[in-house]
């Protein structure tokens, strides 16, 4: 059983399991577009039930100065030790700001509390079941 405490340090995702004093370094998934300015405002982790698998969910957003902000959702399987991406994003704000301190995994679907500058709050959520 994995922890859920990850990081993502120089392109790398860290888990630890405390119960087996272990950590498992994953790659992170490559990046295409050199000319955009990356960063990731969603990390979470959850187990697939139906797949006996515990999975990370990558949402980053891309950044080019004069142009719209783009979005990939990644998807990494421990079982597999792969990260495969979701092409099915829904449209998201270019200015939302993801609180990771306010994030919650329930029935594995893991939910963050997501506010644009000047604007309203709303709630993130990826479903590890359906993906």
């Amino acid at each position: 059983m994995w922890a859920t405490f990850f990081t993502s340090l120089k392109n790398y995702t860290y888990l630890w399991n405390p119960s087996i004093r272990k950590v498992k370094k994953i790659a992170s998934f490559p990046v295409q577009d050199t000319i955009y300015t990356l960063t990731i405002i969603a990390l979470g982790f959850g187990f697939h039930r139906a797949e006996n698998d515990y999975k990370v969910v990558r949402v980053t957003r891309f950044r080019r100065k004069g142009k719209k902000s783009r979005f990939e959702v990644e998807v990494y399987s421990l079982r597999l030790n792969a990260w495969r991406s979701i092409s099915a994003v829904p449209p998201i704000s270019y200015d939302v700001q993801v609180s990771r301190r306010r994030c919650a995994l329930l029935n594995g679907i893991v939910y963050w509390m997501t506010m644009e500058p000047n604007s309203s709050t709303f709630i993130l959520s990826f479903d590890f079941g359906s993906e």
